[in-house]
């Protein structure tokens, strides 16, 4: 295995195994409408030098099934760029998602979604942070027995969560089994929500 992988399980873990029982047993998909800001993130297909991330969620109630519209922004070097992304529930995975990008060339490439974890509002009973996890094992057809793309974010209503918490959200992770995600290669990175383009 090369030196990249070292730390990783060789094959992505299940769902269900990383989520907080909350999660499992309460999660409401109508919770996650409306704005996002990311706060920090570990994820090696987000840009650094980006700044302002933020994910704007439509969810939208189907007879047969659950669809998530994601509009994800971030600024790039006085530029603002926009990732246009569709989720499905999957019915058999409470809180987990079968996405795919709104883009002809890359549509058919699978993004797998999991929401691990949420802080509650005692009061309202709404999330006030989330955080996702996307993992993808190595091609079969290629006998590739390691990960292959693994990305983990925390979303936050407000812009910015104080240092503490974020290290808070961090230590519950690693109870539900995302430690060894957490620690490789390079640390968790807090993104910088000041003097944004947007539109606040």
């Amino acid at each position: 295995m090369s030196q990249i992988q070292q730390g990783l399980p060789s094959i992505c873990p299940n769902p269900n195994s990383i989520q907080s029982s909350f999660v499992r047993e309460y999660f409401n998909s109508s919770k996650l409408q409306g704005k996002w800001y990311e706060v920090a993130y570990k994820d090696v297909f987000q840009v650094k030098g980006c700044k302002c991330q933020s994910s704007f969620k439509d969810i939208q109630e189907k007879e047969t099934n659950t669809i998530i519209r994601d509009e994800f922004i971030l600024e790039c070097y006085n530029a603002t760029y926009l990732g246009d992304l569709r989720f499905e529930l999957d019915k058999n995975i409470p809180a987990h998602f079968k996405g795919t990008w709104n883009l002809p060339v890359v549509k058919r490439i699978p993004i797998p979604d999991t929401v691990v974890d949420v802080g509650v509002d005692e009061n309202t009973g709404d999330y006030y942070w989330i955080v996702e996890f996307q993992c993808v094992n190595g091609p079969s057809l290629l006998h590739w027995k390691r990960i292959f793309f693994y990305g983990l974010q925390i979303y936050s209503r407000q812009s910015r969560l104080d240092a503490d918490e974020i290290v808070q959200i961090q230590d519950r992770l690693r109870l539900l089994g995302l430690g060894s995600f957490l620690d490789h290669w390079s640390p968790v990175t807090k993104v910088d929500q000041t003097n944004c383009i947007r539109e606040e």
